[in-house]
């Protein structure tokens, strides 16, 4: 019950004005197979996969990951760029990107645990609706166009957390102060499944052009920077991470995003 125009989402060029650009690269370390650090940088589609750079002046220009697609509903126009990092290093004595990176080590003393990071969105009726079809987008039920009413406050269903109630910015910021060696997350990045009903304390999630587009929500760069990179890119310059997946990141729901940016894993294909 919130989207009438699927088929709109799946045009190209859907997502203009790219989030987070002006914090490109965005660069932050993961712990791969075996517990392989890996420097990663989020880059614009046509740029360069940026260098890593030691100390000592030495250079290694990283390797592209995986580049997003164009099309909605799953638009991530960005290029993921990835290289390995040696199993030691101070920190500061590397820098991808111009970007220095955390300290890495073997032996980890101080942990940051966290986990269920995402703003509640789950509009199961945006208030516009009679009743749901049988689509569904990013796990929910959408509107048929024939099954579309004028706005009833007394049809609104789902829950809708109010922007004030989340304070994960200031979480991340928090434990990136106590200066952890390694960070883990236990998975459910991404909480933004659809748009914010009319009345309640999300809205400002919502496309300001068009309410049936994704706006900051959704298996696309626009959700996954708003519900996670934007309020955590303190934590992630901090320290190394482990990223798992949570049921949140199933393949129709999160998982395009998760594969793409934070799984520890070679790209799927």
């Amino acid at each position: 019950a919130v989207i009438s125009v699927l088929s709109v989402l799946l045009a190209p060029g859907s997502l203009a004005n790219l989030p987070g650009q002006d914090n490109f690269p965005i660069v932050y370390v993961v712990h791969g197979p075996g517990g392989t650090p890996l420097a990663r940088a989020v880059v614009g589609r046509e740029e360069p996969c940026p260098s890593l750079e030691g100390q000592a002046g030495a250079s290694t220009v990283s390797q592209v990951r995986g580049v997003g697609r164009d099309a909605m509903p799953y638009a991530f126009p960005v290029k993921v760029c990835e290289v390995p990092l040696p199993r030691e290093a101070p920190a500061g004595s590397l820098a991808l990107g111009g970007k220095r990176l955390p300290k890495i080590t073997r032996a980890p003393t101080r942990f940051a645990f966290i986990g269920d990071t995402g703003l509640r969105v789950k509009p199961t009726n945006l208030g516009t609706c009679s009743h749901p079809g049988p689509e569904k987008l990013y796990g929910i039920r959408q509107c048929e166009p024939e099954n579309i009413v004028p706005f009833d406050a007394s049809l609104v269903k789902g829950a809708y957390q109010n922007l004030s109630d989340w304070p994960l910015k200031e979480q991340m910021d928090r434990a990136a102060e106590e200066a952890p060696d390694l960070v883990l997350h236990v998975g459910d990045y991404l909480y933004r499944q659809g748009p914010c009903a009319q009345g309640q304390g999300c809205t400002s999630i919502n496309s300001q052009t068009d309410p049936s587009m994704p706006g900051e929500w959704g298996d696309n760069w626009h959700g996954w920077y708003s519900d996670f990179f934007e309020p955590s890119l303190t934590l992630l310059a901090a320290a190394p991470w482990i990223m798992l997946r949570g049921n949140h990141e199933k393949c129709d729901r999160g998982g395009h995003g998760f594969f793409l940016l934070l799984d520890p894993r070679p790209l799927p294909s």
